[in-house]
């Protein structure tokens, strides 16, 4: 194998000293861990490229001794491994391909309940609320206690009315038609722009989404940024929120970034389902990214994912 790699004879290395041999080796890894096998170690290189071919190979190094104990030299074992590399790069291929195919799966099973309850919310809920709403306004009222029911009358109007847009707001959360239409940064700015009157201002930054990406990224990415904003009206008691979205040459990064309450990340982490984390994290996990959080009390929340592409 040696005499393939470096297309030497084994007459002209037999019972000389490597460096003499390969001087160029002495201050490379291998060159490092002969050395420390010299002095008494036993060593193994993983996963070492061949340098005129393709593949890689094994290289395990063990002292040799006298029979006085003393080191006189050092025995190297080299193991092409390029076929076992190929296996296991192919194995985390198709891994890969296995959790992409369960998102995908999971995120069609969702998007398609979900459509099936703003249609319902849409064509059932809304349009009864519309009806009662204007039955209302038709109601008749008695001049005896005219005062007491046209405020009886308004109020319920009043509440009618909120019932009715907030079944519009829920109905356009579950399938925003804008993201399918404008893609992921026209959807998280419009869905950001809806709590303009809100005591929370949101600042967003995208950057490199001007064209499309994967559907399904597009979807897993845009719910995953809805629930962690959700999350922080829900939990946070913050008034100021910062979501930045940048699309890389390698893949995806989210950070979401609050002045609330803040909380100690071992402790919410042991109980992530309470603050709704847990299907965040999940979704990531599948798309093959990672998620940190940084939180301090009474100084705020930073959440990272980092999504790749590939």
């Amino acid at each position: 194998m040696l005499e393939n790699r470096y297309a030497i004879s084994r007459k002209e290395v037999v019972g000389k000293k490597i460096f003499d041999v390969f001087p160029e080796y002495q201050d490379t890894e291998e060159g490092q861990a002969i050395l420390q096998v010299l002095k008494g170690e036993k060593i193994t290189l993983y996963k070492q490229p061949y340098e005129n071919k393709e593949g890689f190979y094994e290289l395990n190094l063990i002292p040799l001794r006298n029979n006085s104990g003393d080191i006189i030299g050092g025995l190297g074992i080299m193991h092409d491994v390029t076929e076992h590399i190929k296996m296991e790069e192919e194995r985390t291929r198709s891994k890969l391909k296995r959790q992409k195919d369960l998102l995908n799966a999971i995120l069609e099973a969702q998007e398609g309940e979900r459509k099936r309850i703003a249609e319902a919310l849409h064509n059932s809920l809304a349009q009864t609320l519309y009806a009662a709403k204007l039955k209302l306004e038709q109601m008749p009222v008695e001049q005896a206690n005219r005062k007491q029911l046209i405020e009886i009358k308004e109020n319920a109007n009043e509440l009618l009315a909120n019932a009715i847009q907030e079944t519009r707001r829920i109905s356009h959360e579950l399938i925003p038609g804008i993201l399918e239409d404008f893609g992921l940064k026209g959807a998280i700015n419009d869905f950001c722009k809806k709590y303009a009157h809100t005591q929370l201002v949101i600042k967003t930054e995208i950057y490199g989404l001007d064209d499309r990406i994967d559907k399904h990224l597009e979807i897993a990415i845009f719910r995953i940024a809805q629930e962690l904003v959700n999350n922080v009206i829900k939990h946070a008691q913050a008034n100021r929120l910062h979501l930045h979205l940048v699309k890389g040459e390698l893949g995806i990064l989210l950070k979401v970034a609050d002045n609330g309450k803040g909380f100690t990340v071992n402790t919410v982490m042991q109980s992530i389902k309470g603050i709704g984390l847990k299907t965040i994290q999940d979704r990531v996990k599948l798309l093959n990214g990672t998620l940190t959080i940084d939180s301090l009390p009474a100084i705020g929340t930073t959440i990272t994912i980092k999504i790749p592409l590939a």
